[in-house]
C-alpha cells in the first residue's frame, strides 16, 4: 500500500484496495490504517481507501455464490443479508432520531446542537457542521451493532457510505426529488432534502434523517412537509417564507 502511494498517488491507493478487497480486507484494513496513524495519508482518503476495499470485497463474494452456489444456498444467503441490511438501517435511523430529538432539549440545544442549527439555508458543507460532542454520539451507533451482532465488516462500511450520502443528500439545499415520489407508498416514506430543510428553518420537527416513520408515529413531523415539497420540488429553497413554528 505505501509503495503504490508513492509510486502511482492516490489512484494507486484505490486500485490496491480494490484489488486487495477482492479476497480479504484485513491487509488494506490495517495498511492503510498505519499510514493514516503515521500521518502519511489523511483520514478523509483512508476511510475510503477501506471503503473502496470494502465495497470490492462484497460485490466479489456476492458474484461468487450467485455463479457457484446452488439455489438451495443462494436464497437463504441473500435473505439473511437483506434482513441483516433493512435492520441496521432501521437500527441508525431509530438511534439518530431519539438522540437528534434529545439534543434539541432546551438544556442541551445551545451547548451541542445550535453549532449545526447555525446553517439555516443549508448546503452539503453543513452535513458535516456540527460540534464533536454531536458527531462522538450520532456515530457511536456502531458501537453497540460491533459487540452485539455479528456482522460481515463490508457491510459497516456500506452502511457508512449510505449514510454519508444521505448526509449530504439532506442538506443539500435542493429538491431533487419527483413529485411522484409522494404517491408511492414505500417511497413516499423516505426521507428528502425538503423534509431536513425544514426542519433547519423551523429548528424543530422532522428529526429522522432517513425515513418519516419516527417523525409520523410520534406526532413530530411538519404538518406542510408534503405540500412544500410539492411545491419546491426541483427549485432552491426560499428560507426567508419558510414557516417558523412547528406542531406540537
Amino acid at each position: 500500500v505505501s509503495y503504490a502511494k508513492e509510486r502511482f498517488g492516490h489512484a494507486g491507493l484505490f486500485t490496491v484496495a480494490a484489488i486487495s478487497g477482492l479476497t480479504d480486507m484485513d491487509a488494506i484494513t490495517l495498511s492503510t490504517t498505519s499510514l493514516s496513524n503515521s500521518g502519511q495519508l489523511d483520514p478523509a482518503t483512508a476511510w475510503r481507501v477501506i471503503l473502496t476495499g470494502g465495497l470490492a470485497n462484497i460485490l466479489f463474494k456476492t458474484g461468487l455464490i450467485l455463479s457457484l452456489g446452488s439455489r438451495a444456498f443462494i436464497k437463504p444467503v441473500l435473505m439473511g443479508f437483506v434482513a441483516t441490511f433493512i435492520a441496521l438501517i432501521s437500527f441508525t435511523d431509530a438511534w439518530f432520531y431519539f438522540w437528534h430529538r434529545l439534543l434539541h432539549h432546551p438544556k442541551i440545544f445551545r451547548y451541542v446542537h445550535a453549532v449545526h442549527h447555525r446553517s439555516v439555508d443549508v448546503n452539503p458543507f453543513s452535513s458535516y457542521s456540527f460540534h464533536w460532542i454531536e458527531g462522538m454520539i450520532l456515530g457511536a451507533w456502531v458501537l453497540p451493532v460491533v459487540l452485539l451482532v455479528p456482522i460481515y465488516l463490508p457491510t459497516l462500511a456500506v452502511l457508512q457510505g449510505i449514510g454519508l450520502a444521505n448526509n449530504l443528500m439532506s442538506h443539500l439545499g435542493y429538491e431533487l426529488l419527483p413529485r411522484w415520489l409522494l404517491r408511492v407508498p414505500i417511497l413516499r416514506w423516505m426521507n428528502t432534502s425538503t423534509f431536513h430543510n425544514l426542519h433547519h428553518t423551523s429548528s424543530k420537527g422532522n428529526y429522522g434523517l432517513m425515513f418519516r416513520l419516527w417523525d409520523r408515529l410520534l406526532g413530530t413531523e411538519l404538518s406542510h412537509y408534503e405540500s412544500k415539497f410539492r411545491d419546491r420540488g426541483g427549485s432552491r429553497y426560499d428560507v426567508q417564507h419558510a414557516p417558523k413554528r412547528a406542531p406540537k
